[in-house]
């Protein structure tokens, strides 16, 4: 028994055989050209007369792939038909959903960096009524992105890992967001870096989820789009960098 892996392309074959050991055998390109498709297959089938098994990856159709049986072409119609369908609904389904987005009342989310019509939608839904949230800290609560506590006694420090309780979506939508953000926006990216050097790149990614949801809650409170580097306001409060450049455009 052999087994034969084909890598094909528009123009030859990436042809490699190898007996039930596993050990290569054969290692060769072939045309596409169908008389030279034909010779290949014939000379495997007489090394192989109990059978072979062949492992087909596609890049491209060609005339001889074409070429199918009748009952085979019947089938590969019927998939073809079936995906054109599915591209259909999934295309009716992509407007339906952006015109969703443009009538949520929390459509300034789409505002953040990274963040598109579904995980913006997304991150909506898993707020709902933003006004039920009294800080920014319950938001945070909410989609569990606080650490756990597990001292005894009267002590309040929050030493452990984040319980993960919360709404899975939310957090992976947040961890993915997490990564636009900091190429866009200078003044996160230079706060992730400091507390990356003291606890590690991965605390300091759960860091910063978590202050994007800070910045999510005054997001949805004040009506108001993201900002890289914060509100004018907060700006102008901010003590300024002496490691920063002058011009922060150098940097973004």
């Amino acid at each position: 028994m052999l087994y034969v892996a084909v890598d094909q392309h528009a123009k030859q074959l990436t042809v490699s055989v190898r007996n039930v050991a596993g050990d290569v055998i054969l290692r060769r390109q072939v045309s596409t050209e169908w008389s030279k498709v034909r010779a290949f297959w014939d000379g495997i089938r007489e090394q192989s007369p109990e059978g072979f098994v062949v492992i087909l990856e596609v890049c491209g159709l060609n005339d001889w792939l074409v070429a199918l049986p009748e009952i085979d072409r019947l089938e590969l119609d019927q998939c073809l038909a079936q995906w054109a369908l599915i591209d259909v609904q999934k295309k009716l389904l992509a407007q339906r959903i952006a015109l969703r987005q443009e009538q949520d009342a929390q459509a300034q989310l789409a505002t953040i960096p990274g963040a598109s019509v579904f995980s913006s939608l997304a991150l909506s839904c898993r707020v709902g009524d933003a006004a039920r949230f009294d800080s920014p800290k319950s938001l945070s609560h909410f989609w569990r992105l606080t650490p756990r506590c597990r001292n005894s006694g009267a002590s309040t420090d929050r030493l452990g890992s984040i319980t993960k309780e919360g709404s899975k979506m939310a957090r992976f939508i947040l961890a993915q967001l997490v990564l636009h953000v900091l190429k866009k926006d200078r003044w996160m990216r230079d706060w992730y870096r400091r507390v990356k050097n003291r606890r590690g790149s991965k605390i300091a990614r759960v860091a910063v989820m978590r202050r994007l949801t800070v910045v999510i809650w005054n997001m949805l409170k004040h009506h108001e789009p993201y900002r890289c580097g914060g509100p004018e306001t907060v700006r102008q409060q901010r003590k300024p960098d002496p490691a920063a450049p002058a011009n922060p455009a150098l940097s973004s």
